[in-house]
């Protein structure tokens, strides 16, 4: 995981900063165990418990925006543009995520979570937020594309055959597993950082892919 503070490092972990010292502009990064995602997922748990009404009440709204983008595909497109779109909703989700971020934050340091102040202070990095969402928004419309070419090079209707069928959805799963793994390197730890850190968008990006590397 990033960590740009050396004394900072996690219990047990191995700060190797060697590894990343031929890199501009990476913090160095801790050697994390097997085991590290469960603990994540416990923690997470426990911050849920700990903030119930904030962390369920960002959930809902991110959900019914979910459901607007998919009313909107279906108003003004087909059953293929709700698919693109709801790939590409999750393309962007890491961006959502900030929020989440801020609550965690601040449980970390012993304060009562709100979800307007948390969504408050999620927007105090919006400089660094709109670059990283620069970044998301190109690979969403690098996708979008794909998934016209995919439909050009594979027409299918409703009328389409099991197989037909099969072929189109496994190619685009295929290509779409692409770009998600672009989208988890560059958010895996970046947003996090940029929440904790204070750091700039540019350095959480690549210490994030450095980190999943």
């Amino acid at each position: 995981m990033p960590d740009t503070n050396l004394t900072d490092a996690p219990r047990g972990a191995v700060v190797s900063p060697s590894s990343v010292s031929d890199l501009p502009n990476v913090a160095p990064c801790s050697t994390l165990s097997r085991r590290a995602p469960l603990k994540w997922i416990r923690l997470g748990a426990r911050d849920i418990r700990q903030a119930l009404f904030p962390s369920l009440s960002y959930g809902l709204l991110l959900t019914l925006c979910g459901y607007f983008v998919v009313y909107v595909a279906f108003t003004f497109g087909n059953v293929f543009s709700v698919m693109a779109l709801a790939s590409g909703f999750i393309l962007l989700g890491p961006m959502v995520a900030m929020t989440f971020y801020e609550i965690s934050r601040q449980l970390q340091e012993g304060a009562k979570p709100g979800l307007l102040h948390s969504l408050r202070c999620s927007l105090a990095h919006v400089g660094e937020q709109m670059v990283f969402a620069l970044i998301l928004l190109v690979i969403f419309l690098i996708w979008a594309r794909a998934v016209s070419m995919i439909h050009v090079f594979l027409p299918i209707n409703s009328q389409a055959s099991h197989a037909e069928f099969a072929l189109f959805l496994g190619i685009g799963t295929g290509v779409g597993s692409l770009f998600a793994v672009l989208v988890f390197c560059i958010s895996a730890f970046s947003l996090p950082m940029i929440v904790a850190k204070k750091t700039d968008s540019i350095t959480a990006v690549v210490t994030s892919i450095n980190a999943v590397l």
